[in-house]
């Protein structure tokens, strides 16, 4: 999966000039969905597919200062922002 997504990544040609460790990665943004649904009050394990808490708390870890500006669709932005 973080191949495939590497792979479409530099076929979208959304990075150009970017250093290889500047570019998102399968796991950063991963984590980042999972900080946004614990944010909104939604549980995330479940869209993960993760079997422990623990999984799911590990993705979510030190993503409190990240800022996103899209979502994926039945999250509704109010429920972040207030």
């Amino acid at each position: 999966m973080t191949r495939a997504f590497k792979d479409a990544r530099e076929a979208a040609e959304c990075y150009k000039g970017w250093k290889e460790e500047e570019m998102p990665g399968f796991h950063e943004v991963r984590a980042l969905s999972l900080h946004l649904y614990k944010k909104a009050g939604k549980d995330g394990q479940k869209i993960a597919g993760h079997a422990s808490e623990g999984m799911t708390k590990n993705y979510q870890r030190d993503h409190e200062e990240i800022v996103w500006s899209e979502a994926i669709p039945d999250l509704n932005i109010s429920e972040i922002t207030g």
